[in-house]
């Protein structure tokens, strides 16, 4: 009986401790849930959220093989060789310029926060002075 109550004891021990494990790996998920993109604001530039792209250094064979799928990613030819980070992902998010209004740009000056960590490159460079330059609008 002594015998028994041990085993039993452990059994339940080991029993508490997954069910701890359980808990915690729930808590977790219901975390990761609240901060999921929603499908309203998901972006076409979401993919790049996904391997092979994702925290991964942009080549020419990706940007091919986006470009086979839609012309719309003509725009990051200026992106080959640059780790496509959260933040650079980010960007593009935000700052669509196939759907930017006019006078909707802000101070090329003001986006080199959403570029800290990220190697600066001429495309990069290049992809602020031709989308970010808050030139006047033509009216």
């Amino acid at each position: 009986t002594e015998e028994e109550l041990s085993r039993t004891k452990v059994s339940l021990e080991s029993e508490v401790t997954r069910s701890n494990t359980c808990s915690a790996e729930l808590t977790d998920t219901k975390s990761q849930l609240k901060g999921a993109r929603k499908f309203s604001n998901i972006t076409k530039w979401d993919i790049l959220y996904t391997d092979p792209y994702f925290n991964n250094v942009f080549s020419e064979e990706l940007l091919e093989e986006l470009k086979s799928s839609c012309k719309s990613w003509d725009l990051l030819d200026e992106f080959v060789g640059v780790n496509l980070t959260d933040n650079v992902i980010d960007h593009f998010r935000k700052h669509d310029v196939n759907k930017a209004e006019c006078g909707e740009q802000r101070d090329i000056f003001d986006l080199f926060d959403e570029f800290i960590g990220v190697k600066l490159t001429r495309g990069i460079i290049k992809h602020l002075r031709s989308n970010h330059n808050d030139e006047p609008c033509d009216d």
